[in-house]
């Protein structure tokens, strides 16, 4: 059996700091939080000041899938029967 979970690494780039970084189950949660987040900690007048065209303010996404395998054979090899 091979069971699969996606989620998605979000991280708040500034002048090539990282400022946050957070997990999601989705993508369009990821994207929410990055513009959620950027217009909380970067002022208007930082904003401003910045290049957001080449990348002095960045949201980076990033796709990961986490895997796990198990038999039916390990499974019940380290299982508890319960009364």
């Amino acid at each position: 059996m091979m069971e699969n979970e996606t989620y998605y690494v979000a991280r708040l780039i500034v002048n090539e700091e990282l400022l946050f970084s957070e997990i999601f189950e989705s993508l369009e949660k990821a994207r929410l939080w990055g513009m959620r987040e950027t217009k909380l900690n970067v002022s208007d007048s930082a904003l401003r000041r910045l290049d957001v065209t080449s990348g002095d303010v960045r949201l980076e996404i990033d796709k990961h899938f986490f895997g796990y395998e198990i038999s039916s054979k390990e499974l019940l090899r380290n299982s508890e029967r319960v009364s």
